[in-house]
């Protein structure tokens, strides 16, 4: 729930996360306790030694380019960097030909925008591909966005 200062603690819902990214309200820094919660969890979730043991980071959005993915879920955090948008998306997917669960790290707007709305549509899960574009925008990034899998 916003504050009177429009600060929220955690984003809880799709318009929420439109919001952020409007930069209409801004996000708390999440709790180190309930992210060590959450990563307890992934690992009491795993159904594998490799889940078990493996390292439990993030992978960046970057690193799993054009493989199919399964979105399960999308969270928004808080982005600790000045320039940009104030939230960046941790997107909970699924690799769609290994079964791997991983948590995606991504700061690109048009993939937030997408996740964002599939959210808002009740339409996760859902099979995506992050693709990226083959040359750098004027100040030298390259955007990237979601396809259907």
């Amino acid at each position: 729930m916003a504050t009177k200062s429009n600060e929220l603690e955690i984003i809880q819902t799709p318009d929420e996360a439109i919001d952020a990214l409007r930069g209409k309200i801004t996000v708390k820094i999440e709790d180190p306790a309930e992210i060590q919660r959450q990563m307890m969890e992934r690992i009491l979730e795993s159904e594998n030694v490799e889940d078990i043991l493996g390292r439990n980071a993030a992978t960046h959005a970057q690193d799993i380019l054009d493989r199919p993915l399964i979105l399960n879920e999308v969270r928004y955090m808080r982005s600790k960097f000045k320039d940009g948008l104030p939230v960046f998306a941790v997107l909970e997917v699924t690799d769609g030909e290994t079964g791997e669960n991983h948590a995606v790290t991504c700061s690109a707007q048009n993939v937030m925008t997408q996740a964002a709305m599939l959210w808002k549509l009740g339409a996760l899960p859902i099979g995506i591909v992050i693709r990226r574009a083959e040359e750098p925008t004027a100040n030298g990034y390259y955007p990237l966005w979601l396809e259907r899998a």
